[in-house]
């Protein structure tokens, strides 16, 4: 049973890796990229690690504390790693793809603290 849960893990972290990697060349913009690239990173990489701490704790019989910390280290740092780098894309003035039907930053606080230059 744990091989079967172990093989459908990897299949899923596959799947969200090649999903985000279709979307990292397909997708217009650095928006979108940059969306892609975090969900490739905390879901596909989660999945094969939460695979991995099941095969070598039920299978091996060995217990790990490096999958359960690299893993909480991926949650806790890539999506705020992906935040920072659309933010500063977007305090650059990177141009959103033209087909982009609205630009939610555009009347907030911090993109007009950001335009006269207090941030």
């Amino acid at each position: 049973m744990i091989e079967a849960i172990v093989g459908i893990l990897i299949f899923l972290g596959v799947f969200f890796v090649a999903v985000g990697v279709i979307g990292l060349v397909r997708f217009p913009d650095v928006y979108t990229r940059a969306h892609a690239t975090g969900l490739l990173s905390t879901l596909g990489i989660g999945c094969v690690l939460a695979a991995s701490l099941l095969y070598f704790n039920w299978v091996i019989d060995t217990f790990s504390i490096k999958e359960l910390l690299i893993m909480a280290f991926l949650l806790f740092t890539c999506p705020v790693s992906t935040h920072i780098i659309i933010q500063s894309a977007y305090r650059t003035k990177v141009a959103l793809w033209e087909k982009s039907v609205t630009d939610e930053l555009k009347d907030s606080a911090s993109a007009k603290d950001i335009e006269a230059g207090s941030i």
